[in-house]
């Protein structure tokens, strides 16, 4: 894998946490948006309805490339499920625990000193999200998707990813090894992409076919097609499909900014894999995702995706508990927020990775 190839995906990774943490969570969560004029509140409405289901380019990307690094060692033999899994749970189990402890605490302490959870007030959203039971599920990484449904019993809301991703890994791994056959397994990847597309359109309240299932399944098995079906293309084909690909997404970019019509599929399907095929193929995209502040944001994508929530909790504490009256409009305060959350994000990343360092001595 070329040097270009990992910075472009990095790139990705750090334009879509940034935008789901300090776009879309901001508005839902303090419901405001520094806009002042019609061409910045356009603006801004069009990435928040493009965004609702930007987690799901993360599954994509978990899908391809844990087919790329692990799919012929596990169908070999060489990757037992103990270090596989044990691998990923090294990589997202610590910030897992971490955000979701912390948040826990400033919800309950919310709640003594305000007598209301600071960022669900005292509805029962709260009360079941802030339950010694939901936070059991958390820390074992099954809040979501395994026995309930969405993020109701996620103490650190987008955590719900994780739960998802876990299943995902674990179903990826048995199906490897229980089907020796290639054909056969496409086959399979197929199905589970097509299931997913059923769970979210038409969910079950059952385990593991609730609609963020769906999200897993569809967009996770879709990034190992692309990787499967991709492997044994020549080059040069992959080069010379970038310019349709990159039409393609364009088009669909468009009827979706300027339609009203439900465009969760064209997202999931359409444009996030044409993303990713981009930054893995495009040297353009290459050049533009390569730029050094998107490869340090796209390294801090995952402490900025789970610390964001924890961050908005305390600011929200801190703004009822000492009347701040801050005005989440302001764009100095969107700003100071963006700012203090990338720099507890970073020093959250130092602090897992100083404890993995002192575990390897």
């Amino acid at each position: 894998m070329n040097k270009s190839y990992i910075q472009s995906i990095h790139g990705v990774r750090g334009i879509f946490a940034f935008i789901i943490a300090y776009i879309f969570h901001y508005e839902l969560l303090f419901q405001s948006m520094p806009v002042h004029t019609p061409v910045l509140e356009w603006i801004f409405q069009q990435i928040g309805r493009l965004t609702f289901y930007a987690s799901d380019v993360f599954f994509l990307i978990s899908g391809y490339f844990t087919c790329k690094s692990y799919e012929k060692r596990i169908e070999s033999g060489e990757a037992a499920f103990v270090p596989y899994f044990s691998s990923k749970i090294k990589k997202l189990y610590p910030y897992l625990m971490i955000t979701v402890c912390i948040n826990f605490i400033l919800e309950r302490v919310g709640l003594i000193l305000l007598g209301n959870y600071p960022l669900h007030g005292s509805d029962g959203n709260g009360v079941l999200r802030y339950s010694v039971r939901a936070l059991l599920m958390n820390l074992l990484g099954v809040q979501s998707g395994w026995f309930s449904e969405g993020d109701s019993y996620a103490v650190n809301g987008p955590s719900w990813f994780l739960s998802v991703l876990f299943l995902c890994y674990l179903i990826h791994f048995l199906l490897i090894r229980m089907i020796g056959n290639e054909r056969t397994r496409k086959i399979v990847y197929v199905l589970f992409v097509t299931v997913g597309i059923i769970l979210m359109l038409h969910p079950l309240s059952l385990p593991f076919l609730y609609q963020v299932n769906g999200r897993g399944y569809t967009s996770y098995f879709l990034g190992v097609l692309m990787y499967v079906c991709l492997e044994k293309v020549p080059e040069k084909w992959k080069k010379r499909i970038v310019i349709p690909v990159a039409w393609v997404m364009g088009v669909t970019l468009f009827v979706c900014a300027t339609t009203t019509i439900d465009f969760m599929l064209l997202m999931v399907c359409v444009i996030y894999p044409a993303i990713v095929y981009l930054a893995i193929y495009d040297k353009i995209s290459q050049t533009i995702l390569g730029h050094p502040i998107l490869q340090w944001l796209g390294k801090l994508s995952l402490p900025i995706y789970l610390c964001n929530v924890p961050i908005d909790t305390g600011i929200a504490l801190a703004n009822q508990q000492f009347r701040l009256s801050l005005d989440f409009e302001n764009k100095w305060v969107w700003l100071g927020h963006i700012l203090i959350s990338i720099m507890l994000s970073w020093l959250c990343c130092k602090f897992v990775k100083i404890k993995k360092s002192n575990n390897l001595t």
